[in-house]
Parts: structure tokens; C-alpha cells; sequence
């Protein structure tokens, strides 16, 4: 799955969803490149009109992930992009995240 249509996924869950919380974030981790995924994300945000304030967190796995495209998607919703070297620094970033939150 890309970038993209995990987004959408992510997206139809919280249209969806029955009790709505006061307080909402996507969570993206990838190690991905997704040509054209922002296009993608821009028009589900419209297409899904999610009436709920929500942010989108990304978090970039590596040195192979597209972190200008990860930092375009945060940006769509307040959120933050957060790059993780490796697997064993992962919690660091997400806590950081977490207490931001």
C-alpha cells in the first residue's frame, strides 16, 4: 500500500468512526516513496470533508523515505514530521509527538 491510499484508509476510519474524540492525529510511519501521493491526500481531504479538527504526524523512517513530501503532508493539517534514523530510535520520536500533543 502507498503512502496515499493509507491515507485515504486512514481518512474513511475517522469518517466513520461513531464517537468522535476531543482530540484527533493521524500517525504516518514510512520508509516509502510515493510518487503522487500528496495529489492524492489533497483531494481525500476534500472528497471525505471530515468535519472533525484533526492533525497528521509523519514520521520518516531512514534515509530512504521522501521527507519533503512527509513535511508537505503535516503541514496539510497542522501536524509534524519527525525523522527516525532507525527502528531502535522510533518510541523517541514518537513520545516527543505524544507530549506535543
Amino acid at each position: 500500500c502507498d503512502i496515499g491510499e493509507g491515507m485515504l484508509h486512514a481518512f474513511h476510519l475517522l469518517k466513520s468512526r461513531k464517537c468522535v474524540n476531543p482530540l484527533t492525529s493521524v500517525f504516518l510511519i514510512t520508509n516509502d516513496k510515493s510518487p503522487g501521493s500528496f495529489d492524492k491526500i489533497k483531494i481525500g481531504l476534500s472528497k471525505f470533508a471530515i468535519p472533525e479538527s484533526f492533525t497528521i504526524h509523519t514520521f520518516g523512517l531512514g534515509r530512504d523515505h521522501d521527507s519533503q513530501l512527509l513535511c508537505q503532508i503535516a503541514d496539510l493539517n497542522s501536524g509534524s514530521y519527525y525523522y527516525i534514523e532507525d527502528l531502535e530510535n522510533i518510541m523517541i520520536g514518537l513520545l516527543d509527538c505524544l507530549g506535543a500533543v
